[in-house]
């Protein structure tokens, strides 16, 4: 077994023949598993797509207007040369506040048993997930952007999937 240095220890280990977290893959799937029950268990069946769809829709929209909020400080820090104002200020702020009615009507007027606790049920998950990205950096300081590297890279590594030199697709 090899290990990748991100993380639980456990969550860690990798087969050495196919390279697979084989405990995080079952924890995710057990998780998963769970988590579809209890839904099941304590919500009848005509309430279960809207109520996971309702949790997904704000998780969808607050990751995409994070994103794009980021996009502007990412760009200007990492890649100056390529910063344009409507690309990477402009559209992604028309972008958020398109959004942003959205959300609001998704959670206000207070919707009907059980989808008024989605909004405190996604709240709940997002601060526990920022809560546990905050025990890891503090445990293991560094983790998060070696995890952010093995995805993306950076310019000055040849780590992650990205091609830096790659010419981008004109628009």
């Amino acid at each position: 077994m090899n290990i990748i240095d991100y993380g639980e220890r456990r969550v860690q280990v990798v087969t050495a023949r196919v390279q697979t977290p084989t405990f995080a893959i079952a924890f995710a799937q057990i998780f998963g598993i769970v988590a579809i029950l209890l839904v099941g268990l304590l919500l009848r069946p005509e309430y279960i797509f809207g109520f996971l769809e309702t949790i997904a829709t704000l998780a969808v929209i607050v990751l995409y207007c994070m994103a794009n909020v980021a996009l502007t400080s990412y760009i200007r820090r990492e890649h100056r040369d390529n910063f344009s104002v409507w690309q990477h200020v402009v559209f992604p702020w028309i972008a958020t506040l398109t959004l942003l009615p959205v959300l609001f009507v998704t959670i206000y007027p207070v919707p009907a048993w059980p989808y008024n606790i989605t909004p405190y049920l996604f709240l709940t998950a997002l601060i526990l997930g920022f809560g546990y990205m905050q025990w890891l950096e503090a445990r293991n300081p560094g983790a998060l952007r070696r995890g952010a590297t093995m995805l993306v890279g950076s310019r000055s590594s040849t780590e992650g999937d990205v091609d830096w030199d790659k010419p981008a697709a004109s628009l």
